[in-house]
C-alpha cells in the first residue's frame, strides 16, 4: 500500500524562488574594468586557466544556492512516502454509516448480525489497535443527537469505545458527502503528519451511487479507505413510500382520513400487516399483499377526536427490513362546523343526510342549519362551510344580499346551486323550460331539461375535479358506479364572466354535456348542479360514492397549521419570516429526542434521525414536526467495484470487509511511511555549507616562478621572485 503525498502542498507554489540566485547573478554581476599594469607577463600565462575555473566555480555556487532553497521549500511541503518504513502518530476518523439500510442483515460468519452491528465491530477493532500517540474521532453518516459528539480528535480509546456503544439504528438516509466534510474538518484541526479516514458502510446504491453535488476537499495526504460491509440475501421488503392526510379539513367528531402508499421494490410478494394507532389509544390493523415491484394505496381512517392537535402512527409488520416501515403524521381537528341550506329539508333531497347523518354533527362534524332568505345575512356572518341555495331562489335575491353571497365565496366560502328536489321531474320533461338565469359572476347557465324514463348514463368528465378527490383510483379513473339521470339541466359556461377561473364540467351525460360544474372565485368554490339530489332525478344519490361527493362539496380545505412534515434525516425547513433564536426540540411520540441550541447557529436545527412527532419551539413560536422513515432506504442494490461514486474525485479505495483480524492486519501494513522533511533539511544545510566553502576558496595557489620557464635573466628572476630558498634578496639567490 505505497503512495506519495504532500502534507503541506501549499509551499510548492513557492518553488520558483529557487531561481532567485541565478536571477541575482545575471542582474548584478560585475562588469570588467581595464586597469593599467606595469607588466602583463604573468597574467597572460595565468588568465585562461583562471577564467575557466572561475566560471565553473560560479556555476557550482549558483546551483548549490538554488538547491538549498529548493530543498527548504520541499521540506516545508512535507513529502510523505507511504509504505517505506517509519510512520509516526496518525490522525484517524472513523465514519460509521448508521442509515436505515444498515438494519438489514450482513453477509459473513455471523449471518444474523445486522450491517450496523458488523460496522461497529469493525470500527471497534481499529480503536482497540490505535497506537499510544494516535488520535481518532467518530463521524456518523446520519447525525444523531443521542450519540455524544467529539469536537476534536482524541487518544482516549475508552472515550471512543463509549461513543461507538451509543450508536443505534435510524430510519434515515445518510449523506456521504456531508459526513466526509465533517471528517475533513476534524483532520484539518489536527497536526499529525499522517491522516486517515475509514468508512464503514454497505455502499447502498441509493446513498452512494450518485456523484456529490460539489467537490470534496480533504487535508493533504489524507488516505481514505471504504470498508464495504457485504450485504446478505436481499430481504422481502415493503416500504411506507408515502403517508398523506386528506386535503380536507379534519373536524371534531368525524374520522380523519389519510392515505398510505406501500411499495415493494423487491422481486418477491410481501404479505404484510398495516397498523394504525393514534394518540387516543385506538389501534387498527389490516392485512394485505404487495406484489413484487408493485404498490398499493390503502385508505386509513383515524377515529374521531376532540378539537386540537393530534397525531397518528402508521407502520408495517411482516417484512424483513424495519428501517423504512414507520411513519407519523400530525393533524389538527377543528371544531364542529355548520352548513346552511336556504329552504326546508325536503328541497335538498338526500344531501342533508349525506352531509350530516346525525343532526347534531356527532357523526360527521357537520351540523345543518335551515334558514329562509331573511336569515341569510346572519347566516353568512357565521361563515358556514357550505351555503346551499335552490336554483330559483338565487336570481331573485336583492342586489345587496347577492353581493354578500359573492363576498362570502370570495373569502373562502363554498356555494352550491341546485334545482329543488321537490320540483316535478316528470313535469320538467313534459314542459321543458330553461331555468332562470344565474348571476353573471357564477359563470354557468342552464339549458332546457332533458330526460329519459330509462335513464341517461352519467360519466365523470374531469378526474381532476375536486368532487372526485376521494373516488379516483390508483389508475386515475373515477369509481362512479352505474349512475343514470332521468331528468337533468345541461349546463353551459359563460367564460367571459367567470372571475378567477373558468367553470369546468365535473359530471356529465354520456354525450359529454355537463350537468355538474365547479369553479373557483377568489378563495372559494362554486358548485352548480343541473340535477336535484333526489332519486326521482337520478340514481346518483343511491350510489355509494355520493357520500364522498357531498362531503367534497362541503368540507373546506385543510388548514396550513398542521405542522411540518419531514423524512427521517432531514432538518426542519422553517416557514419564511420565522424569527431565529434559542430553540428546543423534544419528542412527543416515537423515539426519544431532546435538543437545545440556537436556530441561527452554524448548522442550524438538527436533523431528526427517527420517525416520530416532535415539538419544536423557537422563542415564543411553536411548531409540530411529524417524521416518517426515508423510503429510499428500502431500495435494493449496493455499489460494486473499487470506487464509490459518492466520493467523487477523491482518491480512495474500497475493500470488502471479511473480518476484523484481516482488516487490522492490512491496516497495520499500511501504517508505515517515511516523512522526508528532516532529510531534506539536512541536505539543504549541507548545500549551504558546500556553497560557503566553495565561494570562499581561492582559485590561485602561491608558487615559485622558475627563470627558465619564462626566458628571463637570472638577475631579473631573482629580483622579482626572490632567491632559490624563497627569501627575497638572499645571497644564495643572487649567486644563482
Amino acid at each position: 500500500m505505497g503512495g506519495f503525498a504532500l502534507l503541506g502542498a501549499g509551499w510548492m507554489w513557492l518553488l520558483p524562488l529557487a531561481a532567485l540566485p541565478v536571477i541575482f547573478h545575471f542582474a548584478y554581476r560585475q562588469r570588467r574594468k581595464k586597469l593599467p599594469m606595469p607588466s602583463l607577463l604573468f597574467f597572460q600565462r595565468l588568465e585562461p586557466r583562471l577564467q575557466s575555473r572561475k566560471r565553473l566555480r560560479d556555476i557550482l555556487v549558483l546551483l548549490l544556492r538554488a538547491l538549498a532553497i529548493l530543498l527548504v521549500l520541499l521540506a516545508l511541503a512535507r513529502p510523505l512516502w507511504q509504505g517505506l518504513g517509519g510512520g509516526g502518530p496518525a490522525a484517524v476518523v472513523l465514519v460509521v454509516d448508521n442509515s436505515a439500510s444498515m438494519r438489514a442483515s450482513s453477509r459473513g460468519a455471523v449471518t444474523s448480525a445486522t450491517r450496523l452491528a458488523t460496522a461497529l465491530d469493525a470500527a471497534g477493532a481499529l480503536v482497540a489497535n490505535l497506537g499510544a500517540r494516535d488520535r481518532a474521532g467518530i463521524v456518523l453518516s446520519v447525525p444523531d443527537t443521542w450519540v455524544p459528539a467529539l469536537p476534536e480528535l482524541t487518544s482516549d480509546r475508552a472515550r471512543l469505545r463509549a461513543v461507538l456503544d451509543q450508536v443505534r439504528e435510524t430510519d434515515a438516509s445518510g449523506e456521504p458527502s456531508a459526513a466526509i466534510t465533517r471528517a475533513a474538518a476534524l483532520l484539518a484541526a489536527d497536526s499529525s503528519s499522517r491522516r486517515e479516514i475509514h468508512v464503514f458502510t454497505d455502499l447502498q446504491e441509493h446513498e452512494w451511487g450518485a456523484s456529490p453535488a460539489g467537490s470534496l476537499e480533504l487535508p493533504p495526504g489524507t488516505v481514505v479507505t471504504v470498508h464495504r460491509i457485504l450485504a446478505g440475501e436481499a430481504p422481502v421488503n415493503a416500504t411506507l413510500a408515502e403517508l398523506r392526510p386528506s386535503d380536507r379539513a379534519s373536524l371534531a367528531g368525524r374520522p380523519s382520513q389519510m392515505r398510505a402508499t406501500i411499495t415493494n421494490p423487491g422481486g418477491k410478494d410481501a404479505a404484510i400487516t398495516v397498523s394504525v394507532a393514534d394518540d387516543s389509544g385506538h389501534h387498527l390493523a389490516q392485512t394485505s399483499t404487495v406484489p413484487a415491484k408493485g404498490r398499493i394505496d390503502l385508505p386509513v381512517a383515524i377515529p374521531a377526536a376532540a378539537p386540537g392537535m393530534h397525531w397518528a402512527r402508521v407502520w408495517i409488520d411482516g417484512d424483513q427490513l424495519a428501517g423504512d416501515n414507520d411513519g407519523y403524521i400530525a393533524f389538527r381537528c377543528a371544531a364542529k362546523r355548520s352548513f346552511a341550506l336556504v329552504g326546508v329539508r325536503k328541497d335538498f333531497g338526500t344531501l342533508p343526510l349525506a352531509l350530516a347523518p346525525a343532526a347534531d354533527g356527532s357523526l360527521s362534524g357537520l351540523a345543518p342549519s335551515y334558514i329562509d332568505v331573511a336569515g341569510m345575512r346572519a347566516a353568512l356572518e357565521a361563515k358556514p362551510v357550505l351555503l346551499a341555495i335552490p336554483w330559483d331562489v338565487l336570481p331573485a335575491l336583492d342586489p345587496a344580499l347577492l353581493e354578500s353571497v359573492r363576498a362570502y365565496v370570495d373569502h373562502g366560502g363554498r356555494l352550491l346551486v341546485a334545482p329543488r328536489a321537490t320540483a316535478n321531474a316528470k313535469g320538467s320533461q313534459q314542459n321543458p323550460q330553461a331555468p332562470p338565469a344565474l348571476p353573471s359572476w357564477i359563470g354557468v347557465a342552464g339549458a332546457a331539461p332533458v330526460g329519459n324514463a330509462a335513464g341517461i348514463p352519467l360519466m365523470a368528465l374531469d378526474a381532476r375535479a375536486s368532487l372526485w378527490r376521494d373516488l379516483v383510483g390508483p389508475d386515475g379513473a373515477v369509481r362512479l358506479g352505474r349512475a343514470r339521470a332521468f331528468v337533468a339541466l345541461p349546463l353551459t359556461f359563460d367564460q367571459g364572466n367567470t372571475g378567477d377561473k373558468g367553470a369546468t364540467g365535473a359530471l356529465g351525460l354520456e354525450d359529454g354535456r355537463p350537468i355538474i360544474a365547479e369553479r373557483t372565485l377568489g378563495a372559494g368554490v362554486i358548485y352548480v348542479s343541473g340535477i336535484a339530489f333526489a332519486p326521482s332525478w337520478s340514481t346518483l344519490p343511491l350510489q355509494p360514492g355520493f357520500l364522498a361527493i357531498a362531503q367534497a362539496m362541503a368540507l373546506p380545505p385543510a388548514g396550513s397549521d398542521a405542522g411540518l412534515r419531514l423524512l427521517a434525516g432531514e432538518a426542519p425547513r422553517l416557514p419564511a419570516g420565522t424569527v431565529t433564536g434559542p430553540a428546543r426540540a423534544r419528542s412527543v411520540a416515537g423515539a426519544a429526542f431532546d435538543w437545545q441550541g440556537a436556530s441561527d447557529a452554524p448548522g442550524g436545527l438538527p436533523p431528526f434521525p427517527r420517525a416520530g412527532v416532535y415539538a419544536l419551539s423557537i422563542g415564543d413560536q411553536e411548531f409540530v414536526v411529524s417524521v416518517r422513515a426515508s423510503p429510499g432506504e428500502g431500495l435494493p442494490g449496493c455499489v460494486a467495484g473499487d470506487t464509490a461514486p459518492a466520493l467523487g474525485a477523491l482518491r480512495h479505495r474500497v475493500e470488502d470487509f471479511h473480518g476484523g483480524d484481516d482488516m487490522v492486519a492490512a491496516w497495520r501494513r499500511g501504517r508505515t511511511g517515511l516523512e522526508a522533511m528532516p532529510w531534506l533539511l539536512a541536505l539543504a544545510f549541507a548545500a549551504v555549507l558546500a556553497e560557503g566553502w566553495l565561494a570562499n576558496r581561492s582559485l590561485v595557489r602561491p608558487r615559485a616562478v622558475q627563470s627558465s620557464s619564462v626566458g628571463m635573466p637570472a638577475g631579473a628572476a631573482g629580483g622579482l621572485g626572490g632567491g632559490a630558498d624563497g627569501k627575497p634578496g638572499s645571497d644564495k639567490g643572487r649567486a644563482a
